[in-house]
């Protein structure tokens, strides 16, 4: 008789068991497929994706061919030889190694601050980073501030080994 009443009793659970079963695995594939559908649209997890697959792949850091292209950007203008095309290379110089500084982790709202934070053996040079930085904030504040082309080679040279200092290039 018990084992009559257990059978009744089990055969009507386990059809209860089973439409659980199918509900719970419902829920579980809407849920799976809405965290893929959030996961795709998330441009970070893509950037994060892209970025290392590119690095795998050319065996360089990602972004270095866009740091290349400015950086050629930058030898052009010096080229040039004229004043204000100089002043432009020394500033956007100034402007690569800042955004260098600021993605490899250095805190600060300018590039004052993030130099502050560096020492002597992350960059041997960093007492002619400094000089070059005020040379680009005469530059920018002085409008009447002479530049020559040999300065700004000088100058753009201290960034360009910085940048080779840091392992950019």
């Amino acid at each position: 008789m018990n084992d009559i009443n257990f059978s009744i009793l089990f055969s009507q659970f386990s059809a209860l068991i089973v439409y659980f079963k199918v509900i719970f695995l419902i829920i579980a594939l809407f849920l799976l497929i809405a965290v893929f559908l959030l996961l795709f649209k998330n441009s970070w997890l893509k950037y994060r994706f892209l970025e290392n697959l590119t690095e795998f792949f050319i065996y360089r850091p990602f972004g270095v061919k866009k740091t290349f292209k400015r950086w050629a950007k930058i030898t052009k203008r010096l080229e040039e030889k004229n004043e204000t095309d100089c002043k432009l290379a020394v500033i956007e110089a100034d402007n690569l190694l800042d955004e260098v500084l600021g993605k490899i982790g250095y805190k600060g709202k300018t590039m004052e601050e993030r130099l502050e934070q560096i020492d002597q053996k992350t960059l041997p040079i960093i007492e002619k980073i400094q000089e070059a930085h005020r040379v680009r904030n005469s530059v920018v504040r002085d409008p009447d501030y002479h530049l020559t082309p040999e300065e700004a080679k000088r100058v753009v040279g201290i960034y360009e080994q910085a940048l080779r200092d840091l392992e950019v290039f």
